[in-house]
């Protein structure tokens, strides 16, 4: 186990996941914001299969999130590496089920995310990257304390970078 809230179990991902985790990157609602869309159930597996090379060579990746009331899986929260403007950063992010929406498990997730991140891996900064018009992910992000940095883009797509640091300073350099 990674982490423990009042009403969620993160931990590692595992390939009978992928059943339970697909909708997160298959169903359009779900998806609408989403740079990764995976066609099959298969395709989830080897998301999941690359994740868990990077717990190897990392030590940390994307959680599975697991309701605790009757132990489904529900979506996944976790940190992973990304370059952005050219520079490495540690990046927190996060997809719950579409049945799971406004029920607060993203920014419950996304808190305890954060705290292990920087109270266990050391980590000293988090950046997320979204759509300015997904609102839903800026309310979580916002919610756990990140910050508004600025404008710019990720992989072509038009962002808002957000940020928290151990300690809560915004400014800092990256990995």
């Amino acid at each position: 186990m990674i982490a423990e809230t009042s009403r969620l179990i993160l931990r590692e991902l595992h390939p009978d996941d992928a059943e339970a985790l697909h909708p997160v990157f298959s169903d359009p609602e779900a998806t609408r914001f989403a740079l990764r869309i995976h066609a099959t159930v298969a395709d989830t597996e080897g998301w999941i299969n690359a994740v868990r090379n990077g717990y190897t060579k990392h030590g940390f990746g994307p959680w599975c999130m697991v309701r605790k009331s009757d132990l489904s899986t529900i979506g996944y929260c976790g940190c992973g590496i990304v370059d952005v403007e050219d520079q490495r950063e540690y990046e927190i992010g996060y997809r719950v089920l579409p049945s799971c929406w406004g029920q607060g498990f993203a920014t419950e997730a996304t808190r305890a995310a954060i705290a292990h991140a920087f109270n266990d891996l050391s980590l000293l900064r988090l950046v997320a990257v979204i759509q300015p018009t997904n609102v839903a992910s800026v309310r979580v992000a916002e919610k756990a304390g990140m910050q508004y940095i600025r404008d710019t883009t990720f992989r072509g797509v038009p962002v808002r970078l957000y940020v928290i640091e151990k300690g809560g300073s915004e400014q800092g350099a990256g990995p």
